[in-house]
């Protein structure tokens, strides 16, 4: 995975923050959220602004976490038709191992408009995130109420970058270098998505006020209207017929050079509907 230097520098000038801190004052399993779209350039203007205001994860020297997750849905991919078709109530189920300091969960999270609850149990270090097996299983029925049968969907992996402000409750997550597997044909190779990085900011339910937002929009970035990176794999994989949901995402991402095989280089033809 290629690191650009000039971001490393900048992240080294943060001032650091442990976990356990940020648990402390802003760990906000309860939560609403915003989502913008902007360029690796974009990102690197937006964090110089926020050096002063804000403290950047440090765990074990790294400052940069690969994320790897496997989405579950069902087998006609309902947690998906529920997001494109805008229900009221949306439901991811995944399982995430943080490979640069080795835990693994099953994260179940309701969203309702900007509004999130999460909640998540550790798995075994060796737990196969491939796999919904026995514990998985009996963590979801418990919160979903229903019985329904889920196959692992759609692997993403990225580069994660986390901020925590310095005078509020609140933190950001930027997402970059995203890469999709298709978890139920394998063989379908690998697709990343070029010059592209999602951030994320996460306030106590109500906020209004959001410095890092004013920083954000000047430097460019847009607010996405429709988000996901599960459901983006999906439509770029073309598991799924309907995205209009997603379709503005769509053409930020194709217009700053969209997707491509990672084996091969080759850009992914779309056709936008």
């Amino acid at each position: 995975m290629i690191i650009n230097k000039k971001l490393v520098g900048i992240l080294n000038a943060f001032e650091a923050i442990t976990l356990k801190k940020i648990n402390e004052v802003a760990r906000l399993m309860k939560r609403q959220e915003s989502k913008y779209l902007t360029t690796e350039a974009g990102l690197m203007s937006i964090l110089e602004e926020l050096q002063q205001h804000y403290y950047l994860l440090e765990i074990k020297n790294f400052r940069l976490f690969i994320y790897n997750n496997t989405y579950m849905d069902s087998n006609s991919l309902l947690f998906y038709h529920d997001h494109e078709n805008s229900k009221e109530a949306r439901i991811k189920v995944r399982k995430r191992k943080y490979v640069d300091t080795g835990g693994v969960y099953i994260e179940y999270k309701v969203k309702t408009g900007t509004k999130m609850d999460k909640e998540r149990a550790e798995l075994d270090k060796s737990d196969d995130i491939n796999l919904m097996d026995e514990k998985s299983m009996d963590f979801f029925k418990k919160l979903y109420g229903e019985d329904l049968s889920l196959l692992p969907t759609m692997k993403t992996n990225y580069l994660r970058i986390t901020l925590c402000s310095k005078t509020s409750e609140e933190r950001l997550t930027i997402d970059l270098n995203l890469v999709f597997k298709d978890a139920r044909n394998p063989e379908n190779g690998k697709l990343k998505v070029e010059d592209f990085v999602i951030i994320e900011v996460k306030q106590v339910v109500g906020s209004t006020n959001s410095f890092c937002k004013d920083v954000i929009e000047k430097n460019g970035g847009r607010l996405a209207e429709g988000c996901s990176k599960y459901c983006l794999g999906l439509i770029y994989f073309k598991k799924v017929d309907k995205y209009t949901h997603f379709q503005k995402t769509i053409d930020f991402i194709e217009s700053h050079g969209g997707v491509a095989n990672v084996s091969t280089g080759e850009r992914i033809e779309f056709i936008n509907t």
